[in-house]
């Protein structure tokens, strides 16, 4: 079953900035917190290779999933990321693990609101296979989709992205 979750804010930074923040693949893996980057798929060479090898900017990539508790427990599985896939006002990703027990897909809507305002609308879709966490982790099932857009994605963007806005003399509107 599929859990979609959607957030919107108004951030006070202009609309290409943002754009070009969430446009960075290792930068949202980072955000996102259950995303390792591993490899990078390189066209010219029709495999997946380390980023030292690389031959132009990848938008595909083999990663690690890694899915933990708070007591410690973790479990990883490989898989594909895919991304930045951009669009006129947005940006998405997506991915899924080889096993096909977990499927997301991430898109972050822009819509300039003034100079220096941007409202960003954040919808997480992500299917779960049913019992995969109890199984691993020994914890029910949970919304995976709403854990990473609250729990890591909204707090980047109140820590840093208006942090930024803060230091460079804009007033911060911490809408979250």
């Amino acid at each position: 079953m599929a859990n979609v979750s959607t957030y919107s804010a108004i951030i006070d930074a202009p609309k290409s900035v943002l754009f070009v923040i969430v446009s960075n693949p290792l930068f949202i893996s980072g955000v996102l917190g259950h995303v390792s980057i591993l490899e990078a798929y390189d066209p010219k060479k029709n495999d997946f290779v380390p980023p030292s090898v690389l031959t132009g900017l990848p938008t595909k990539f083999r990663v690690a999933y890694i899915f933990g508790t708070h007591e410690g427990k973790l479990a990883t599985k490989l898989g594909e990321m895919e991304g930045p896939i951009p669009f006129i006002d947005s940006i998405t990703y997506k991915g899924f693990t080889y096993d096909n027990k977990v499927k997301w897909e991430l898109t972050f809507t822009f819509k300039e609101l003034g100079p220096s305002k941007t409202r960003v609308t954040i919808i997480n879709t992500t299917e779960v296979e049913e019992g995969l966490f109890s199984r691993f982790l020994g914890r029910d099932q949970f919304d995976v989709a709403d854990h990473v857009v609250k729990e890591h994605i909204i707090p980047f963007i109140k820590l840093y992205i208006n942090q930024a806005a803060s230091l460079r003399g804009t007033p911060s509107s911490r809408v979250w």
